[in-house]
């Protein structure tokens, strides 16, 4: 997609204003001087969701999501950055110049083939003659109109080159459709399409934009090709990035609050046909970082569907913790006696599969038990390797608590010693090199946590600061990051004073500089922090808060001169004592 202006991008946001922008999705209600509603990020019976005109931004006081009106747009369609402004661009009036540099006007063309593509598909197979024998296979299978159209399913007639015809006339050059991953050259250096007689799956952005396309076979006929054939990798499709159905799912996800992960596109076709809508299926790969990112962007939660055979349980076992490591809780959906999804919805109700997918384990669950299932428990070796493939797994929580229940799960189904279990996997994650530390309590936890004294004053300085980004050149020009005792506050401030140096001059203007989600989300909380700011008297809370900080910096300055001091002297009980009215300074914001 060609680059946006940044003039482009500021006259959007200026045209955008957020509280008519949220209206467009939701009801607002007055509140004060902000506006206020049940928040579409997550399930709410109290409005948390929080507009405020003055500084152009939105948060959620329940779940910490926030942002500006892009942020929002992006959020609430599940679309990148750019696709956010264009949606806003169009809504708004703003023109966004149609000049392009070097490959980046062949990616619109990419894109444009892309839809041509669907409807050709789609519209193919609504046509009784060359769509009669999908049609005929989808019927079997209990498929109807409504649900075709809704898919946009579609059929590649069996024809070497019907579709490479087709958008040859309608403009598009050879280039651009192979670009595309539409059609590829023949031992005969002719362009053909790259599927033909297969039933067609759009594989689309968040936004419902195609990228892709995967065609499965209605026969077992090997001379077909492989069952499945799905479109190459392209400058606008990258398997890793993209789960099929997400487009559609993502309401539902956030409703439901998890979302089912299968492994393929009839498993998905089956569970949409039963009125499960929060399903996503891996588009012809294994599930990657990009697709827990993908899914973070809708829900924290999910259950992952894959086949009873070995290959499933593989994918199961190699999913669970890519999943976790994006802090999304996980559970796994063995369906007994049935092969996948498809099959077991072919024999049983929508409402059997939902109320054993209630009581599908954790993924700590389906590891112990199926690493118990595939031995003789009772042989020692057996147990011990038993317990050296799960440990790893435990050792990676991060919550002590939880780390210490599925430990003694694991000693009580192996028949060992509790304490020595525990002793085992006591020790968190990254003390064994296994995983990343916690990343920063920012955005919901932390707007919820009391700050301690010692980071009360950092904390409603940086409000003061992110609601009147002038003051960084005011009241805090000669304040250096290192003045913040609390890493998660100094990681804000430094945010902050990057994005006034780039030209921020609102809340707003922050927000759009500021990459990172969780420091924006921690961002927009601060600036939507009731208790902590007061507009009327901001300028003098934050010199006052600055007086403290420079206090505070000076004292823990004299207590380690102490302690350096009693060290040289021998002095170890004037040590001891100077190094505790440091640490004191520290954490509780004593002099």
């Amino acid at each position: 997609m060609a680059t946006i202006p940044e003039s482009v991008i500021e006259e959007v946001r200026r045209r955008a204003e957020i509280v008519e922008v949220v209206s467009h999705y939701l009801p607002l209600k007055k509140s004060g001087a902000n506006y206020r509603a049940l928040c579409p990020f997550h399930q709410e019976k109290s409005p948390s969701f929080n507009v405020n005109p003055a500084k152009q931004i939105f948060h959620c006081f329940g779940c910490g999501e926030g942002g500006n009106s892009i942020t929002f747009v992006m959020k609430k369609e599940g679309v990148t950055f750019p696709e956010a402004v264009r949606i806003l661009a169009d809504r708004y009036g703003v023109d966004i110049p149609k000049e392009k540099r070097g490959g980046e006007g062949e990616l619109d063309d990419v894109y444009r083939a892309l839809e041509s593509a669907a409807e050709f598909y789609h519209q193919r197979l609504l046509n009784e003659k060359p769509g009669a024998a999908v049609n005929q296979y989808l019927q079997k299978r209990g498929v109807d109109h409504a649900m075709v159209n809704k898919l946009r399913l579609g059929v590649a007639p069996d024809e070497w080159d019907s579709l490479t015809r087709s958008l040859i006339k309608q403009g598009f050059s050879t280039q651009i459709l192979e670009k595309a991953g539409l059609a590829r050259k023949s031992a005969r250096n002719e362009f053909i399409d790259r599927f033909r007689a297969r039933l067609i799956f759009p594989i689309c952005s968040p936004g419902g934009r195609p990228l892709g396309f995967a065609g499965r076979t209605l026969g077992e006929d090997a001379a077909q090709g492989p069952k499945y054939l799905n479109s190459p990798e392209t400058p606008v499709y990258q398997k890793s990035k993209i789960l099929y159905g997400f487009h559609l799912a993502r309401e539902a996800a956030r409703r439901e609050g998890f979302l089912f992960v299968v492994e393929g596109y009839m498993d998905a076709l089956a569970l949409y046909k039963a009125g499960v809508e929060n399903c996503v299926a891996c588009a012809g790969t294994a599930l990657t970082p990009g697709h827990a990112e993908l899914i973070k962007r809708v829900c924290d939660k999910v259950t992952a569907l894959f086949d009873s055979d070995k290959a499933g349980v593989t994918a199961a076992k190699r999913s669970g913790p890519i999943l976790l490591e994006h802090d999304l809780r996980v559970r796994v959906l063995a369906l007994e006696g049935y092969k996948d999804p498809d099959e077991f919805l072919a024999n049983r109700s929508a409402e059997d599969f939902l109320n054993l997918a209630a009581k599908a384990p954790t993924f700590h669950e389906y590891m112990i038990n199926t690493a118990i299932s595939d031995v003789d428990i009772t042989d020692t070796e057996s147990k011990f390797a038993v317990i050296r493939e799960i440990i790893p797994h435990i050792r990676k929580i991060k919550d002590e608590i939880e780390r210490a229940h599925y430990a003694q799960l694991l000693a009580e189904r192996t028949g060992t010693d509790v304490k020595a279990v525990l002793k085992t996997a006591a020790k968190p994650a990254q003390e064994h090199g296994e995983a990343k530390p916690a990343g920063p309590k920012t955005g919901a936890s932390a707007s919820r946590q009391k700050p301690l004294a010692a980071h009360r004053a950092e904390r409603v300085l940086l409000a003061a600061l992110i609601s009147n980004p002038s003051y960084l050149d005011t009241i805090a020009a000669d304040l250096a990051p290192e003045e913040f005792s609390d890493p998660d506050l100094r990681k804000i401030f430094e945010a902050a004073l990057d994005a006034k140096n780039r030209g921020a001059h609102t809340s707003a203007d922050i927000i759009h500089y500021v990459e990172d989600e969780e420091v924006r989300r921690a961002i927009t909380s601060l600036a939507s922090d009731r208790g902590v700011i007061d507009e009327e008297e901001a300028e003098n809370s934050a010199r006052d808060c600055m007086g403290r900080m420079r206090r505070r910096g000076v004292d823990r300055r004299q207590e380690l001169e102490k302690v350096k001091e009693a060290e040289k002297t021998g002095d170890t009980e004037s040590a001891q004592k100077a190094q505790k009215k440091y640490f004191d300074i520290r954490k509780n914001g004593l002099s």
